[in-house]
C-alpha cells in the first residue's frame, strides 16, 4: 500500500528535493514521498525488507527534519510579509505614539482623554468662568486589562512639556448647533484661542492637585482680545455690549496638547454668559424624575444595585429644596417596603420619599404600579386593568403618607386619544408628552408654552411637550469614568464627579439657558419641561438630577417649578394651537403574545373578583393584586410575558390546597329525610368564607342544595344538610366549597351514600301487590270448592255401555 498524500508537487518538492521530483516526473511516476509496507514508513531509496540498514534511519530522519524546516521558514517569510503590509507607519516629528496615551485618551477631537470635573454654570463681565478637569496618568498593558507607569516624558505631568489651551467659539443660535457639538461635531473656528498654558511648568503653568486633577480660571471678557499680553485663559467674546448681542451660550473647547505642538484630547462644553436686565422674567423649568422598578428579570446584584440608585436619586430630591415632580411607580414602593425589613438603605429611601410631598416643594405625579403602556391596554377592550393600576400606585404612596397630584400623567410612552380618554375619566387632566406624539395645525409651535389636546369625545386637557434636546443630552450620560473629588472651580460651580453625568449636567444647563435666550424679557411667561428619566445615576457618583437641582437653585435666569404650577403660571398657547395624539395602536390580537397575555389578565382578574369576596385579608388580596398588576409590566419580553402570570397562580392553588372537604367514607341512611354531615378543614391563616354547593342524582335537598360557610383561620366546620332520598341503593353526592360570587372553585369532593330506607310508593305498590295476591289466591280457592260440592249433588249420568252392562246383570 502506497501513501499518496494531497498536494504531492508541493510537499514533494520541499521533502524530497527538486531534482528527485523532476527525475520521477519525466519517468512517468507520480510523486510520493513515502511507502507504506507491513505499518513501517520508509523512505523510498530504501528495500523493503523488515528490517532497515542503518543508511535509511540516516536517511529518513533528514527528509523529515529538512521538510520541516522548510515549511516553517516558508510560515515566516509569508508571516514577515504580511507584517510590512499592514504596519503603521513610523511616527512623525512632534507627533505623539497613540500606545503612551494615557488611559481613555485618543486622537484629536476626542472627548476621552480629559475629564471633566466641575465648572461654573453661568459667567458674567465680573464673574469669571472655572473649569477643573482630571487628566489621567497611566495606559492599559496589552491585553491585561491593569494599567502601567510610563516614564515623565511620555505622559501628562509635572516637567513633561504637555500644555493645556482653552478656545471660545461662536455663540450658538438654536438647540440643534448645541446638541450636534454634544452628540461630537466640530463647533467651527474659535473667536479667540488662549495661549498654551504648561501643566505644572513653572510660571504661569497649572498646578496639580489631588487625583491628577487642575483648576483653571478665565475672565470673560465682551470686547476683542488684547494686542499685548493678557491672562493665560481669558476669553474674549468679540460682541457688542451696547446692542444686547453679547448675552447667550458660547461653545469652549479645552485642549491637551503634546510636547511636538498636537491637540491629543478635547474637552467640549459651554460658556453662558449673562446680562441679566433689572426685573427680568425667567424660564420656568419642570423637572420631571421617573422613579421606576428593576428589570423583571433583574438579578440579585442588579437589584441592589437598583437600590442604591433608587435611594441615591431619592435623597438628592430631598436634599435640595428646588420643586421638582416625581413619578414613582407603586412596584418601587412595594420593593422598597420588602427590602426594608434587612436594608437600611431601603429604609432611609422610604423615609425620604415620605418627606417630598410634606415640605410642599416636590409633587408626585400619577403613576401606575408597573410602567406599563395604556394605549396597548385599551386597545384590549378590557375596562378595568387600567383603574386598577392606578388605583394600586395611588395606595402604595398612602403606605408611605406620600401625597399624590393625580391630575398629572407623565408619559414615558405614546398615548392614544382612546387612552387619554380612560386616563381623563379617572381625574387626570395633564399630560407631558413628546412632540413626535401629537399633530399639530401649526408645525411651529413651540414646546415653552402648554397647549389643549382636543380628545375624540368633544372634551380637552392640557398638553405639555418634553424638551426633545434635554432628552437626548440626558441620555448621553454616562458613568464610566473612574471616580474622583476635588474643590469645585468657583462658587457657583455644581459639585465634582469626573463622569458623563458632569458633561451632560452642564450641556443640560446650558441647553435651558439657550432656550431662555430665544425670547429673554416677553411680558408673558415661559417655560420648559425636562423628562430626566433617562439620565444615568450611578451609586458613589452625583447625579445628574442632583447637580442640575442645586444649579437651578441659584441661576438667575432659570426658575425651577412643579408642573402643575408650570401650568397654572404659564399661559396656554391660542386656540390655533390646539392638538391630538397620533398614536393609534393596532388592535391586539387574541393569537399574538400581548392577545393571550392580555386574556390570561383579564381571566385571572375574574379569580382575585371571586376571591375578594371569599377573603377579607387585605394583605392577601392586594398581593395577588400586585401579581397580576406586575404581569403587564410593559418592559417584560415574550419569556416573561409567558410566564407573568405564574405567581398568580401558584398563589392560588396554594390557597385551594390549604381547604380540604373530609371525604372517603361510605354515609349509609336509614331514613329517607336524613342529615348529610359535611366536614371542612381550614389550614389558613386567615377566615375565609364561601359556599357549599351540593349536587347528585337521585337526592333531593329540601332546604336548598347550598350553605353559606365561613371557615375561621386553621379550623374545622362540619356543616349539616337536610337530605331526602328517592330510593334505596347507591349515589353519590358532589360537594364544591365555591367564593361568594359563585364562578371559582376552592374544594370539591365526591361522598358516596348508600340508602336503606322503604319509601311509601314501596309500600303501597308491595300492599298492593299483596291484596292481588290474596284476592287471586281467595278467588282460587272459592272455585275449587265450588265444584267439589256440585258433584256430591248431582252424580253424572250412566254412559249407554255401562247401562247395558247393569241391564244384563241380574243382580
Amino acid at each position: 500500500m502506497r501513501l499518496q498524500p494531497p498536494g504531492v508537487f508541493i510537499v514533494g518538492l520541499l521533502v524530497n528535493g527538486s531534482d528527485d521530483l523532476y527525475a520521477r516526473t519525466r519517468k512517468g511516476h507520480r510523486p510520493r514521498i513515502f511507502r507504506l509496507h507491513r505499518s513501517r514508513v520508509r523512505p523510498r531509496s530504501c528495500p523493503d525488507s523488515a528490517y532497515l540498514p542503518p543508511r535509511c534511519w540516516v536517511l529518513y530522519a533528514f527528509h523529515v527534519l529538512s521538510g520541516v524546516a522548510t515549511v516553517l521558514a516558508a510560515i515566516f517569510l509569508f508571516a514577515g510579509w504580511a507584517g510590512i503590509r499592514t504596519a503603521s507607519p513610523s511616527v512623525v516629528d512632534g507627533d505623539t505614539p497613540t500606545a503612551f496615551l494615557p488611559t481613555g485618551y485618543a486622537s484629536s477631537g476626542s472627548a476621552t482623554g480629559l475629564y471633566l470635573v466641575s465648572q461654573s454654570p453661568w459667567a458674567s463681565g465680573t464673574v469669571p468662568f472655572g473649569m477643573t478637569f482630571k487628566v489621567p496618568t497611566t495606559t492599559p498593558s496589552g491585553g491585561g486589562g491593569s494599567s502601567s507607569q510610563h516614564s515623565p516624558s511620555e505622559v501628562p505631568g509635572s516637567g513633561n512639556g504637555y500644555s493645556v489651551e482653552l478656545a471660545v467659539y461662536p455663540r450658538l443660535v438654536s438647540e440643534s448647533d448645541l446638541l450636534a457639538i454634544v452628540q461630537g461635531s466640530s463647533p467651527g473656528s474659535p473667536i479667540a484661542t488662549s495661549p498654551a498654558v504648561p501643566l505644572a511648568g513653572g510660571g504661569n503653568g497649572l498646578v496639580p492637585g489631588a487625583g491628577g486633577t487642575y483648576t483653571l480660571t478665565a475672565p470673560v471678557s465682551n470686547g476683542p482680545g488684547p494686542g499685548g499680553a493678557g491672562p493665560p485663559f481669558a476669553l474674549y467674546l468679540d460682541c457688542t455690549p451696547s446692542s444686547g448681542t453679547c448675552y447667550g451660550v458660547y461653545p469652549v473647547q479645552l485642549s491637551l496638547v503634546a510636547p511636538g505642538g498636537k491637540s491629543v484630547a478635547t474637552i467640549d462644553t459651554f460658556l453662558t454668559y449673562l446680562q441679566v436686565p433689572p426685573g427680568t422674567s425667567r424660564l420656568r423649568v419642570s423637572l420631571l424624575v421617573s422613579l421606576e422598578p428593576p428589570p423583571p428579570d433583574a438579578s440579585a446584584s442588579t437589584a441592589r444595585s437598583w437600590l442604591g440608585s433608587t435611594e441615591s436619586e431619592i435623597g438628592d430630591l430631598s436634599l435640595y429644596a428646588t420643586p421638582a415632580t416625581v413619578s414613582c411607580s407603586g412596584q418601587v414602593i412595594s420593593l422598597l417596603e420588602s427590602a426594608a425589613r434587612s436594608s437600611a438603605t431601603a429604609r432611609k429611601a422610604l423615609s425620604e420619599l415620605a418627606t417630598l410631598t410634606t415640605r410642599g416643594h416636590d409633587e408626585i405625579g400619577a403613576s401606575t404600579y408597573v410602567p406599563i403602556d395604556p394605549a396597548g391596554i385599551v386597545a384590549t377592550g378590557d375596562s378595568n386593568q387600567l383603574p386598577a393600576q392606578l388605583a394600586a400606585g395611588k395606595a402604595s404612596l398612602a403606605s408611605v403618607r406620600a401625597t399624590q397630584n393625580p391630575a398629572v400623567w407623565l408619559s414615558s410612552v405614546p398615548l392614544s386619544d382612546e387612552a387619554a380618554e380612560a386616563l381623563q375619566s379617572e381625574g387626570i387632566n395633564a399630560f407631558v408628552t413628546t412632540q413626535d406624539a401629537v399633530s399639530s395645525i401649526y408645525s411651529a409651535l413651540t414646546p415653552t408654552q402648554p397647549f389643549p389636546i382636543r380628545l375624540g369625545n368633544g372634551r380637552q386637557v392640557e398638553g405639555f411637550l418634553a424638551d426633545t434636546a434635554s432628552t437626548e443630552i440626558l441620555a448621553s450620560a454616562s458613568s464610566t469614568s473612574p471616580a474622583s473629588s476635588t474643590s469645585p472651580a468657583s462658587p457657583e460651580s455644581l459639585g465634582s464627579s469626573p463622569s458623563g453625568n458632569v458633561q451632560a449636567a452642564y450641556d443640560l444647563l446650558a441647553n435651558l439657558a439657550l432656550i431662555y435666550f430665544e425670547a429673554p424679557n416677553l411680558p408673558a411667561l415661559r417655560g420648559v419641561v425636562v423628562d430626566a428619566s433617562a439620565a444615568g445615576t450611578a451609586a458613589g457618583e452625583q447625579s445628574v438630577t442632583s447637580m442640575v437641582l442645586r444649579a437651578l437653585a441659584a441661576d438667575p435666569v432659570l426658575d425651577p417649578v412643579t408642573l402643575s404650577r408650570l401650568g397654572s403660571e404659564v399661559g396656554e398657547a391660542g386656540p390655533s394651537f390646539r392638538r391630538s395624539f397620533t398614536y393609534a395602536p393596532a388592535r391586539v390580537s387574541p393569537t399574538s403574545s400581548s392577545g393571550r397575555l392580555f386574556r390570561s389578565v383579564e381571566i385571572a382578574s375574574g379569580e382575585l373578583a371571586n376571591l375578594r369576596s371569599s377573603i377579607s385579608n387585605a394583605t392577601v388580596t392586594t398581593r395577588l393584586e400586585q401579581q397580576i398588576l406586575t404581569a403587564e409590566d410593559r418592559r417584560s419580553n415574550s419569556r416573561e410575558i409567558r410566564d407573568a402570570l405564574t405567581p398568580f397562580d401558584a398563589s392560588v392553588k396554594g390557597i385551594e390546597s390549604r381547604i380540604d372537604i373530609v371525604s372517603g367514607r361510605t354515609i349509609t341512611l336509614t331514613s329517607s329525610h336524613a342529615i348529610l354531615p359535611v366536614t371542612i378543614a381550614s389550614r389558613l391563616a386567615y377566615p375565609v368564607e364561601g359556599v357549599l354547593r351540593l349536587t347528585g342524582n337521585g337526592l333531593r335537598f329540601p332546604g336548598g342544595n347550598t350553605l353559606t360557610v365561613k371557615l375561621a383561620a386553621s379550623s374545622t366546620t362540619v356543616a349539616n344538610l337536610h337530605v331526602e332520598v328517592a330510593a334505596t341503593g347507591s349515589f353519590v353526592v358532589r360537594i364544591h366549597f365555591v367564593t361568594p360570587a359563585g364562578s371559582l372553585v376552592i374544594a370539591r369532593a365526591d361522598v358516596p351514600i348508600h340508602s336503606a330506607a322503604i319509601s311509601a310508593v314501596a309500600v303501597i305498590l308491595s300492599a298492593g301487590a299483596v291484596t292481588v295476591l290474596a284476592a287471586w289466591w281467595i278467588q282460587t280457592l272459592v272455585t275449587r270448592r265450588r265444584r267439589r260440592s256440585g258433584r256430591h249433588l248431582h252424580p253424572p249420568a250412566a254412559s249407554p255401555a255401562e247401562a247395558a252392562r247393569a241391564a244384563s246383570d241380574p243382580t
